[in-house]
Parts: structure tokens; C-alpha cells; sequence
């Protein structure tokens, strides 16, 4: 498995389970500034990968964080952003596996973190610890 169908498993288990709109993944154009509702930012955070075994072709263990971050409108109640926080949380719980033609993507653990304000948002980052197996 490469690292970018890791990626599309872990992402695509957030559109899957989550049940939240608009997901913003990396690269994509958004204007936060026009928004007025709720919105989530996706962004994979990969560690560097280490060899299970000594030579060529050894297979490589990845871990990683896939980051997604929660926004609100600053002022609105906090509870709704700490709801959204603990459906992503939800989506992947730890000890799972995301599976796809073969390839399997295993959480470690997920968690969210205190929220903070930011220009107009009150923003609640999420985090879900990953490992994979992942050719050389």
C-alpha cells in the first residue's frame, strides 16, 4: 500500500461515518471568510516511515495523524463544535481497521483538543493516530 492510499482510506472513512458538510480537504479552494455555517479541514500529517526489517523491499511501517479541524462561528454555543469534535472521534474508533481492496489502515487513537478562537471561528482540532503498512 502507498502512503497516498492510506490517505484515501482515512479520508474517505471521515465522508463515510462523520455525517458532516463541507469537509475541506488539502488543496481545495474555500472561502472561510464568505462561510457562515459550520466547516471541517482535513490534512495528513505523515511521520517519517521506519523499516520492520534490514534490506531492500523490507516492508515499512507509516504512522501518522490525520488532522481535521472543527470550525464554528466565534460566539455560537461550544457545544455543537465539541459534538461535531466527538462524531469524528466516533468515525474511528481506536483498535479499528479501514479496509479497501486489500489495504488496511489501522487507528491507534483519536482524541480532540481544547478549542480556540480564531479571526471569526472558534476552532477545535481533532487528531486520529494511524498505522499502516506502506511500500518502500
Amino acid at each position: 500500500m502507498t502512503l497516498w492510499r492510506a490517505e484515501q482510506l482515512l479520508v474517505g472513512a471521515l465522508y463515510e461515518h462523520s455525517g458532516l458538510d463541507p469537509i475541506i480537504d488539502e488543496n481545495m479552494p474555500f472561502d472561510a471568510e464568505s462561510h457562515h455555517g459550520p466547516w471541517y479541514r482535513v490534512a495528513m500529517l505523515p511521520a517519517r516511515p521506519q523499516s520492520r526489517e534490514i534490506g531492500d523491499g523490507a516492508p515499512m511501517r507509516q504512522r501518522g495523524i490525520l488532522q481535521v479541524d472543527v470550525f464554528y462561528p466565534k460566539g455560537e454555543y461550544k457545544g455543537g463544535a465539541k459534538s461535531d469534535a466527538q462524531k469524528i472521534i466516533d468515525a474511528y474508533p481506536a483498535g479499528s481497521v479501514i479496509e479497501g481492496d486489500g489495504d488496511r489502515v489501522r487507528v491507534r487513537e483519536s482524541w480532540y483538543e481544547s478549542g480556540r478562537e480564531e479571526s471569526r471561528w472558534y476552532h477545535v482540532p481533532v487528531s486520529i493516530a494511524w498505522l499502516a503498512e506502506v511500500q518502500a
